[in-house]
């Protein structure tokens, strides 16, 4: 199975990839300060959302049925493309009205719907696309070709002096050729020379059907994981929106680790039935995000202030008390991120529908009491409380399915520095 080679091979290029959104992230709140830089994450927030509905959580079927090799690439990639075409307009018309009776003073109709189809379109793309890669264990070519564009995007906002419009389009811009290029390069690399529908009804049927699950675990998640930042955007000042977004993003810098693990799992976990070697490396990572959390805690603590000062600039020193508080939920979910993929490599993905749901009723309840004195602070206390019902809900279906102590989780052993330690240091084996 070769799953520590699968994981050197992500945890390269998706964490090049992940460390050059992270930099894109700081050099344009540096830029564009606590406001500008809150709308425009706002509005990348906003049509994730729409990535999440529209997309229809496609690309875990996708890499569901591909790493079983249950149905063919040509008919996934044709479904992917189609799929594109079909909601493209329904998106304008849907953007169209949001704008005219939520938006009217931010940016004008146009922009609002360029921005929004170009970030919208190009996420659909590269998640289905990306998906299809790693799928077939190609975990090289669409992080590279992300991080280039990115590092594009750095360049060009380190080089030039541009207007704050011209930055949110270069910065939708982005989004979108990076699903394109995604895209055309696993058409060329795969030898998809041309387009060809080739579909048939029971692959669109068991795609659809494992997609929709997946799908109403995801928006559940996201509604979950983001309906914080509606919630601050409507009862806090625009000055607390830009730095609660940056304590949010901050939280979710120290989430690319998981994620990068969980990107391998989810594909590993489907192609192959070894549950043992699985939950040992579930096991040995829950450990060490353990005591790397516990060192964020105390570093934030001291020092949390001067970091957020540093990177971002003097306008975003109050993020640092919501990050410490969002701090144990971030925790929650790096473990949660393991498991969701685990859950989904098994083809349980209701396991992740339900455990995000019940975290999300927790997170509202919580916050309906809370919202009448609102804070930043309190938004990122009942969002730590979600997280943890969540992933204590996931805990307990994973105990189901494989056997071991949760005492295991908390037994720190030297065996597992020993084999981070191997592990980084054999990278290029």
């Amino acid at each position: 199975m070769q799953l520590d080679k699968l994981l050197r091979q992500t945890i390269i290029w998706r964490g090049f990839y992940l460390f050059s959104t992270f930099l894109v992230t700081i050099f344009l709140s540096r830029i564009l300060h606590s406001v500008a830089s809150g709308v425009i994450f706002y509005f990348a927030n906003l049509f994730a959302l729409f990535v999440l509905i529209f997309g229809l959580s496609l690309e875990s079927a996708f890499t569901y049925f591909l790493s079983s090799r249950k149905i063919s690439i040509d008919a996934l990639v044709s479904m992917g493309i189609v799929w594109v075409g079909v909601i493209s307009i329904p998106i304008v018309g849907i953007l169209i009205y949001v704008y005219h009776y939520y938006l009217p003073t931010m940016v004008s109709g146009m922009q609002w719907i360029i921005y929004g189809m170009m970030f919208i379109v190009g996420n659909i793309l590269y998640n289905y696309f990306a998906a299809l890669f790693y799928a077939l264990n190609n975990f090289f070519l669409p992080n590279f070709l992300s991080a280039a564009l990115n590092i594009f995007l750095l360049l060009f906002l380190l080089i030039s002096r541009v207007a704050k419009e011209t930055i949110f389009f270069t910065f939708f811009l982005t989004n979108f050729l990076q699903g394109i290029i995604v895209m055309l390069a696993f058409m060329v690399s795969n030898k998809l020379k041309y387009f060809k529908v080739n579909l048939h009804r029971k692959d669109i049927i068991a795609v659809m059907q494992f997609a929709v699950t997946a799908l109403g675990a995801n928006i559940i998640f996201f509604l979950l994981y983001r309906i914080d930042y509606w919630l601050v955007q409507g009862f806090c000042a625009p000055s607390d929106l830009g730095n609660y977004i940056q304590a949010s993003k901050m939280g979710q810098a120290f989430l690319f680790i998981p994620q990068i693990f969980a990107t391998t799992l989810f594909p590993v976990t489907a192609r192959y039935n070894n549950d043992i070697l699985i939950t040992d490396v579930l096991l040995k990572l829950f450990r060490l995000l353990m005591q790397l959390f516990i060192l964020l805690f105390i570093v934030f603590f001291f020092a949390g202030n001067w970091i957020f000062g540093v990177l971002l600039g003097q306008d975003f020193l109050l993020a640092n008390r919501a990050f410490m508080i969002l701090l144990p939920g971030i925790f929650c979910l790096s473990m949660l991120s393991l498991l969701s993929s685990f859950f989904g490599g098994k083809n349980s993905v209701h396991i992740n529908l339900r455990g995000a749901l019940v975290g999300l009723v927790v997170l509202l309840i919580g916050n309906l009491f809370l919202i009448k004195h609102y804070s930043i602070e309190k938004a990122a206390l009942m969002s730590s409380v979600g997280y943890a019902t969540n992933f204590l809900f996931a805990m307990v279906y994973f105990r189901k399915l494989v056997a071991f102590q949760v005492a295991e989780i908390f037994k720190w052993k030297i065996a597992d520095w020993v084999w981070l330690k191997k592990f980084l240091f054999q990278l290029n084996k």
